[in-house]
């Protein structure tokens, strides 16, 4: 492998590194519990439930 591959690999695993930073950021954020709050009414706190499991097999994908 030349030096010129080897940069282009790099770059693509240097690239994909950041995006899956961000990613496990984000589902870290996204599958926090869901705690009672008197803002929120209890069908709130229900509806955003099947949101935050959905984010838990993404990140076990990542």
């Amino acid at each position: 492998m030349n030096q010129e591959q080897m940069d282009h690999y790099r770059l693509l695993i240097e690239g994909l590194l950041v995006e899956l930073q961000d990613s496990d950021k984000y589902l870290k954020e996204a599958t926090q519990p869901i705690e009672p709050n008197i803002a929120i009414g209890r069908l709130t706190r229900m509806e955003a439930v099947p949101e935050s499991l959905i984010c838990v097999p993404c990140a076990k994908r990542k």
